[in-house]
């Protein structure tokens, strides 16, 4: 490697590994739901019936690659993978398949927020507290990007913006719906703050993939 590995860099590794495991639970739940011919559509196998891979150390997987350009490729494939299955199995299917999609989104959301709030009772009380726990499994580019902005953060109301979206080349890249993946992207982020805290709302209320000049999403703690 051509820097040191560091605790940022397994950090953006485990929420890479995050949205990798949702999308085999999406290939899953799309396989349950269409059968075998899902896998035409998935062009890839139901993960069940492969195998699991021995756990190697991120080290090992980098190897004499620069982290930061592995990490941001990482996050790219990761992306672009995923939104070719939701966009492959939309166009088959319509909204058959939505509603399967949408409901992976929300759960898996919600697995998050139960890894994120573990022993995290103080952080879970308030709207600062539980935007901090969504953001240490939300993966959202690489830390270096600076695209975002917290100008409002207490006890019951946080406020995130973005002045650019992290994700939208990758869904671009599989010719995803970007608005669709914004939504079901949103779908996620409810399920992770429904988890660390059931009085917790969170309301996208501007986004760039919606066409307006930024992302800002809220977060309210109900008393």
């Amino acid at each position: 490697m051509s820097a040191v590995l560091g605790p940022i860099h397994q950090w953006m590794w485990q929420k890479i590994q995050l949205v990798q495991t949702r999308e085999e639970a999406l290939l899953e739940a799309l396989y349950e739901k269409f059968g075998d011919e899902a896998s035409a559509v998935a062009g890839k196998p139901r993960p069940s019936s492969v195998p699991p891979k021995p756990e190697v150390p991120l080290a090992e997987l980098i190897g004499e690659y620069n982290i930061h350009y592995w990490l941001n490729n990482a996050i790219q494939e990761t992306e672009t993978s995923e939104a070719a299955i939701v966009t492959a199995f939309i166009a088959k299917y319509g909204d058959e398949a939505l509603e399967v999609i949408r409901g992976v989104f929300r759960e898996e959301g919600k697995k998050s927020g139960v890894t994120a709030s573990e022993g995290q009772e103080m952080r879970r009380s308030t709207a600062r507290g539980g935007y901090e726990l969504l953001n240490s499994v939300m993966l959202d580019g690489m830390p270096c990007d600076q695209v975002t902005a917290v100008p409002e953060a207490g006890d019951t109301r946080a406020v995130l913006l973005h002045s650019a979206c992290n994700h939208l080349e990758n869904w671009k890249a599989a010719k995803a719906d970007v608005s669709m993946m914004c939504r079901l992207n949103g779908e996620w982020v409810a399920g992770v703050m429904e988890a660390i805290n059931p009085g917790f709302s969170h309301a996208r209320e501007a986004a760039i993939a919606l066409g307006q000049s930024q992302c800002k999403d809220v977060f309210t703690l109900a008393g």
